[in-house]
Parts: C-alpha cells; sequence; structure tokens
C-alpha cells in the first residue's frame, strides 16, 4: 500500500518515503521529512562518536542513537497526526493534535546539534565535517519544527 498508510517508513525502501513525499497527497510532508532529517543527523553523529577516541565516545555514541530512536518513529507518524488534523472539522481541532512531533523535533534536533559540535570541536578531527553537517542539519531540523509548530497553530481554531 502506497502512503504513510502503508506502514512504517522505516520497515521500507527509501524510495517509497521519497516518492510520497514529491506525491500530491498532503501527507507526508515537511514534519514527517524533518523528523527524518533529524533521524540522518543523529546517526551521523553516532558514527562520529563511535569513530573518536574520547573517553566518552561511547556515552556520546549511545546518546546520540537514544535522540535518533526518539525522532525516527515521527517520520510516519507525523504524516498520521497531521492528517488526522486535516480530517477533522476546522472548529473541532484540537490545537496539540498536530504539535508532538514537530516539538519532539525541535527538541531532539536541538540538542542533537549541540552534541554534534562537541564532536567537530574535540572529537576525531579526521570526522571534523561530518560532524559540522551533523551539527547544521540538527539545527536546520529544529528551525524548521519551530515553524512548523507556528503554522500548525493556525490551523486550529482560536
Amino acid at each position: 500500500m502506497a502512503g504513510w498508510e502503508g506502514g512504517d517508513y522505516l520497515d521500507r525502501p527509501l524510495r517509497d518515503l521519497l516518492s510520497d513525499i514529491a506525491g500530491a497527497e498532503p501527507v507526508p510532508a515537511a514534519g514527517s521529512t524533518v523528523a527524518g532529517t533529524t533521524a540522518l543527523a543523529a546517526a551521523l553523529t553516532a558514527k562520529v562518536a563511535r569513530r573518536s577516541r574520547r573517553a566518552d565516545a561511547a556515552e556520546l555514541a549511545a546518546r546520540a542513537d537514544l535522540l535518533r530512536t526518539r525522532v525516527e518513529a515521527g517520520v510516519a507518524a507525523d504524516a498520521a497526526a497531521y492528517a488526522d488534523v486535516l480530517s477533522t472539522p476546522r472548529d473541532e481541532r484540537d490545537p496539540e493534535a498536530a504539535a508532538h512531533w514537530p516539538r519532539t523535533v525541535r527538541e531532539t534536533a536541538s540538542e542533537l546539534a549541540g552534541l554534534a559540535r562537541d564532536l567537530a570541536d574535540n572529537g576525531n578531527p579526521n570526522l571534523r565535517y561530518d560532524a559540522e553537517a551533523a551539527a547544521r542539519l540538527a539545527t536546520v531540523s529544529s528551525e524548521i519544527a519551530e515553524s512548523l509548530l507556528r503554522a500548525n497553530a493556525s490551523l486550529t481554531p482560536p
């Protein structure tokens, strides 16, 4: 089954997610994209930590893995939550219904950006650019998630 109703994107080919995002349906869209981007940034951060010689490298990698786990379900779940909001009459919409995943991504990506920046500055110098890439992806993901929270607030009655 195509679309977000077809099951968790984590269990499907990446091409399914890309095709669905590019499709004409309202979901998945930016929320799923930013959850996936944050998960990728966390995976990259974990790699950099694991290849670092820092005494706390294993702890940093475990933290990055936890952050990835926190957001990866949002790739599919954000689409489902947003679809539910769109199918609810405007005057009956719950202001928090579409906020959970963007809020989770914003908070997780913000923490992740700090972790990746630390690794860029104090990790394996050969992987500095990977850590910087992860930090930039996480920072932008946090900013986008914040903008989605503002946009989703306008979907509900005052």
